[in-house]
């Protein structure tokens, strides 16, 4: 599907719902999709997958089991194509620091407790902070057309999959 692209003031309705729920080695995935709608068509869709961490086995309850190939698929469904890590290269490391959860929080007003403090982040399961997803995302995304392996002018589409946790502070390939 080819979705005109929403213009800065346009006005949109947005509608998040459910989709299928997996079972997963640490607890339950779920779906989660977003759709942006500008005069009744859709203009941008979005799924995202969440881990729901479960102490115990989850594999009895009857659920399909969570693979990458799932998140592959979900991306191929929408008109991507995935470039296999094997031809991948590595254009240039990205640090995150300690502070970068509560850097990106007070731009983007998302104050995660995940992101914000080892102590904050200890409650929901993490040794550490984390970076944010769309942080790390952006500062990816910044980095591959700094290296001119996209043009941003052009009509793209993008694509990101969370595999693990950017646990601060700590550096990635990008």
């Amino acid at each position: 599907n080819v979705y005109e692209l929403p213009k800065c003031n346009d006005t949109l309705t947005l509608s998040t719902y459910f989709g299928r729920v997996f079972s997963h080695k640490r607890g339950y995935v779920f779906e989660l999709h977003s759709d942006a709608s500008k005069s009744g068509e859709v203009a941008v869709k979005a799924t995202s997958f969440y881990l729901a961490r479960v102490v115990g086995n989850t594999e009895s309850k009857g659920l399909p089991e969570f693979a990458e190939s799932t998140l592959l698929r979900a991306c191929t469904n929408n008109g991507l194509q995935a470039e296999s890590a094997a031809s991948a290269k590595t254009l240039r490391k990205l640090g995150f620091s300690n502070s970068i959860g509560r850097q990106y929080a007070s731009v983007s007003g998302d104050y995660n407790p995940i992101h914000l403090w080892p102590l904050t982040s200890r409650l929901f399961g993490f040794k550490r902070a984390i970076a944010h997803g769309m942080y790390s995302h952006a500062l990816a995304l910044s980095a591959i057309a700094q290296a001119q392996a996209i043009d941003l002018s052009d009509k793209v589409s993008i694509s990101a999959v969370f595999k693990q946790a950017i646990v601060l502070p700590q550096s990635a390939d990008c």
